[in-house]
């Protein structure tokens, strides 16, 4: 099954444990942009730049959204929700991109769900929406 993920904390812990298990058990809107960074340029995605420190096993969105998502990083690469996948699975989530707050921006590597996929990752299912 996974470790549990109902809050938006709990969703910023993944960043601890970038090798494990994760189902979502309910939606999330994200409102605490200081989650991993008090920058103010918005959410810090999940996981680093190389396969060394990107996200490695199973997240199960279990047809949930996770909502609010907004990043404004002009000079950053892999900007997304997950920053990098290695060897990943992302399935049945949606995510919702908050325009209001000026939507995802970043450099090169750039989505929703994923900036940067690798070494046969799968990014599965439906639904997947843009909230534009």
């Amino acid at each position: 099954m996974g470790i549990g993920i109902q809050t938006e904390t709990e969703l910023s812990i993944i960043r601890s444990n970038l090798k494990c298990n994760y189902i979502l058990l309910n939606n999330i809107t994200l409102t605490n942009v200081t989650q991993g960074d008090a920058s103010g340029a918005g959410r810090n995605p999940i996981g680093g730049t190389t396969y060394i420190d990107a996200f490695q096993d199973v997240f199960d969105g279990n047809v949930y959204t996770i909502g609010g998502l907004w990043i404004n990083r002009p000079t950053t690469d892999q900007v997304s929700l997950f920053r990098h996948i290695h060897g990943a699975t992302i399935k049945h989530l949606s995510v919702l991109i908050d325009d209001s707050k000026g939507g995802v921006k970043g450099r090169d590597d750039i989505g929703g769900i994923v900036g940067y996929v690798e070494c046969n990752s799968l990014i599965a299912n439906k639904p997947l929406n843009w909230q534009r």
